[in-house]
């Protein structure tokens, strides 16, 4: 091998490790949310936290069930549950959602709401945490600051811990 050649392995090397440490950094930067209303107040929903995004999905209604659950959608081969973003946070009815987003986490649910405000990728710094004199409230444990100004961020983890409490990760009933 040439001194030529070595030198430009080495050139390449660098350039290649220099995008590999700029994407690390970004992924440690930023946070990438949906901005959305529910009713008219705007959220947020972690991106990392959805699996699925949809609009208009027909949904079968089930007899007896919870108000907040708006019935079953056939989602890529799989029946969700889908339930009432409004509702759960505990506001009113109101006319039925147009959207809907199914969790990634192991126990899967959807989540339907008015509207959709968009993606965005924000600093890390525009995330801080909310308190219940904040006006946050049992789903949400931080606020996102966007254009509009600070939108509360629907935790998905803490509304399937919520719905679903006696049930394990794996389907199987839980004791207690």
């Amino acid at each position: 091998m040439s001194m030529h050649d070595l030198s430009v392995a080495t050139l390449r090397e660098n350039f290649d490790n220099a995008f590999a440490r700029a994407w690390r950094d970004v992924d440690r930067a930023t946070e990438d949310f949906l901005f959305v209303r529910v009713r008219d107040d705007p959220y947020a929903i972690k991106l990392s936290e959805i699996a699925h995004l949809s609009a208009d999905r027909p949904l079968m209604r089930l007899p007896g069930g919870a108000r907040e659950a708006l019935g079953l959608a056939a989602v890529r081969g799989t029946l969700v549950t889908v339930y009432d973003l409004g509702l759960l946070l505990g506001q009113g009815g109101g006319a039925a959602p147009r959207w809907m987003v199914v969790s990634r986490l192991p126990r899967v649910l959807g989540l339907a709401f008015d509207r959709l405000d968009g993606h965005r990728r924000v600093p890390a710094s525009a995330v801080s945490p909310i308190t219940q004199e904040q006006g946050g409230r049992h789903a949400t444990e931080m606020a996102v600051n966007g254009d509009d100004g600070p939108r509360p961020v629907v935790s998905v983890r803490r509304l399937l811990d919520l719905l679903l409490p006696s049930v394990s990760a794996f389907g199987d009933r839980i004791d207690g």
